[in-house]
């Protein structure tokens, strides 16, 4: 059952981030800080974003995807795609910050389902 969990969820990521590239806004953004973040003995640094909606309303968020260092820096500018929906679903629109997360969760589903598989032989 955790395994059919592991496999939904990739899927369920890649839906929202897919809807939000076809039919979401598109801004400029800017680097405002990193959001420091330590899972076990390992520390990550999540870029936080500042960014106007299409209703000009001043947004904030923070990456999901970060770095082993501060990047990109501090005052750079990025683009950002959101839902206009719901400005506050919004990613860095790049290769690492759209799709770290699912490819992440793909992987922990595939090994899950493996031993799963492994476990009922």
């Amino acid at each position: 059952m955790v395994a059919l969990g592991f496999a939904v969820l990739p899927v369920w990521l890649t839906y929202r981030r897919i809807v939000v590239l076809r039919s979401g806004g598109v801004a400029e953004g800017q680097i405002t800080e990193h959001e420091r973040r330590e899972i076990d003995e390992s520390v990550g640094y999540h870029p936080t974003v500042y960014f106007v909606d299409h209703t000009g309303k001043g947004r904030h968020f923070t990456s999901d995807a970060g770095w082993s260092s501060p990047k990109p820096s501090v005052g750079v500018r990025v683009q950002v795609v959101y839902l206009r929906s719901d400005p506050e679903l919004a990613y860095i629109r790049s290769f690492f910050h759209l799709w770290a997360g699912p490819v992440a969760m793909l992987a922990f589903a595939l090994a899950a389902v493996g031993a799963a598989i492994k476990v009922a032989a």
